[in-house]
């Protein structure tokens, strides 16, 4: 990925960052054997690969200052890498709340396709009987080992300490850029009262409040830490030096009154 020019010298950095953790754990990209019954594994591999993919994207859209579009999928890395942690606190037991959670929604999303469509939807006769013993021995499981609710994202993050990112990021990103509200109109308008009319540009006429750059380099080094923590035969190398140089970019960034 080549950088646009003429870049902030913080943006920079932040981009730097970004694609260098994305180097570090390079060695992903070549996929991960799991044995058979390593649910944990299945979800944190699975999990943050898909985060790399989405940091990998939106540095892309990004550097064609397509931040707006960056924003979209910065919200769900967050739903991912918020997930990921929340998994990684108690990784046996939420793992199978996660699993049952899924499997409903499934069930409730052919339901509602059946429905529309006034005709069931074929599921292979052997893959269903598969797919109904291994719910059933989730469902075991979780019962016995007292598995609560799946939270929801909002929850999930409270109980890692992500509130803030989760209302500053996730609920805004929701309605200024993944929904049709009237706030993902405003960075394209510019209101000229000189010709009392309202000018809807094609591009964003401002860049961003958030350094996308910098959100991917941060989101992807929390994910790579827990998957370090609960996979730790990966050897995946160590994203200290990458943690020490955020937060010295975050120092200078605020020292210049916020983000670049």
């Amino acid at each position: 990925m080549t950088a646009p020019q003429p870049l902030d010298p913080l943006v920079t950095r932040a981009r730097d960052l970004a694609v260098a953790a994305l180097e570090l754990s390079g060695d992903l990209d070549k996929g991960v054997l799991v044995p058979y019954g390593g649910r944990v594994s299945v979800a944190a591999v699975g999990l943050t690969l898909r985060a790399r993919r989405l940091v990998r994207a939106a540095v892309r859209l990004a550097d064609e200052a397509s931040w707006l579009e960056a924003q979209i999928l910065l919200r769900t890395l967050l739903e991912y890498v918020i997930t990921l942690e929340w998994i990684a606190a108690d990784p046996e037991l939420r793992i199978l709340s996660w699993w049952q959670a899924d499997e409903r929604s499934f069930d409730v999303m052919v339901s509602e396709v059946s429905s529309l469509i006034s005709q069931p939807i074929e599921i292979p006769a052997a893959d269903d009987a598969a797919r109904r013993d291994l719910i059933e021995q989730i469902a075991k499981e979780a019962a016995a080992a007292g598995a609560p609710p799946y939270p929801s994202l909002q929850e999930r993050a409270r109980q890692v300490r992500g509130s803030l990112a989760y209302s500053l990021l996730f609920r805004l990103y929701s309605q200024g850029g993944v929904h049709p509200f009237r706030q993902s109109l405003l960075p394209l308008l510019q209101d000229m009262p000189e010709r009392k009319a309202v000018l809807v540009h094609a591009h964003p006429k401002e860049g961003p409040v958030d350094d996308p750059y910098y959100l991917c380099a941060v989101l992807l080094v929390i994910a790579l830490e827990r998957l370090s923590g609960l996979e730790p035969g990966l050897q995946l190398p160590s994203v200290e030096p990458l943690k020490r140089q955020l937060m010295d970019l975050k120092r200078d960034i605020d020292a210049e009154g916020g983000a670049p």
